[in-house]
């Protein structure tokens, strides 16, 4: 069986320009239309874009909890795929 990758579809939050499509979890872009930087998180099922700040303290607040966020879907992936793996033996 063919493994497929998640293709992700993102728009700029401010001028709803459509970007790309992606299967990158994250990646940091200039969008083309309205010039503002963006940084994209893909997050489970989800995807994040917001205008990119300076380090601040609250942009630093989102990224730890982005990284928890991850670590929930991530496990819960695995928990899913081990309950797959006892089911079919």
């Amino acid at each position: 069986m063919a493994e497929t990758a998640n293709t992700y579809y993102v728009t700029c939050p401010i001028c709803r320009n459509e970007l790309f499509k992606t299967t990158f979890t994250s990646m940091e872009m200039v969008c083309p239309k309205c010039h503002n930087d963006l940084s994209i998180y893909v997050v489970g099922e989800a995807v994040l874009v917001t205008k990119k700040k300076s380090h601040s303290l609250f942009d630093q607040a989102v990224r730890k909890r982005l990284m928890a966020y991850q670590q929930v879907f991530l496990q819960k992936e695995t928990e899913q795929t081990e309950l797959l793996e006892k089911i079919d033996l």
